[in-house]
């Protein structure tokens, strides 16, 4: 009987290299059969085929969302800044709304909500709307001197929309139309910045007889 083969009593170089080679044929086999099993576990990180369709990303967040909330920004003038008392005059009031350059999502619904100061009203009421981009609905209300916006949408990324209104006024004076902070609300933003915008109302013209 052959002597069993061991470290111990190996005879020759022939010997020794035919150890050497059976060993490290058992090792790749080995380490084939370690990755095929792992990528059957792991089937959900393989490689997604070439046309596979990719996943859209969803335009609202949960409260949960690693995703940062940001506020919407409001900026809101006059043109012209001087309007003629009791009837004498108008001006345009734009209230505008931007998202946050950084913000994938979009902001919906969003609504605005403000009083306009004493003395001051929109002219004709609601047919002093002239404008509205923002693809809500606009109201006035209170006397012609409150102004509602909801159900409007303001898209994602540095988007701005807007609303114009027509404005009056009675007593002369300066007026700062001031717009509280959190006066604009949407379900997946931050509280929005307070504005000012200043009008000068002037007196009507007297014409002597």
């Amino acid at each position: 009987m052959k002597p069993r083969l061991s470290w111990g009593n190996l005879t020759s170089s022939k010997e020794y290299t035919l150890i050497r080679h059976r060993l490290g044929l058992a090792a790749l086999a080995a380490i084939a059969l370690g990755i095929a099993l792992s990528g059957c576990a792991s089937g959900a990180n393989a490689p997604a085929p070439a046309d596979a369709p990719i996943p859209q990303q969803s335009q609202s967040r949960s409260p949960h969302s690693i995703t940062p909330f940001w506020p919407i920004a409001v900026t809101e003038s006059f043109n012209p800044t001087s309007l003629i008392g009791q009837g004498g005059g108008t001006s345009h009031l734009t209230i505008t709304f931007t998202s946050n350059q950084f913000d994938p999502f979009t902001y919906t619904p969003l609504s605005f909500s403000e009083t306009l100061p004493p003395n001051l009203i929109v002219a004709s009421g609601q047919f002093g709307v002239l404008g509205d981009t923002c693809g809500g609905q606009v109201a006035v209300t209170g006397s012609y001197a409150t102004i509602g916006l909801k159900n409007a949408t303001l898209n994602p990324a540095g988007a701005s929309c807007s609303i114009t209104l027509l404005i009056s006024g009675h007593m002369p004076g300066t007026y700062d139309n001031a717009i509280a902070a959190g006066a604009v609300t949407a379900t997946n933003a931050e509280t929005s910045n307070a504005a000012n915008a200043y009008v000068t109302v002037l007196p009507p013209h007297i014409i002597k007889p």
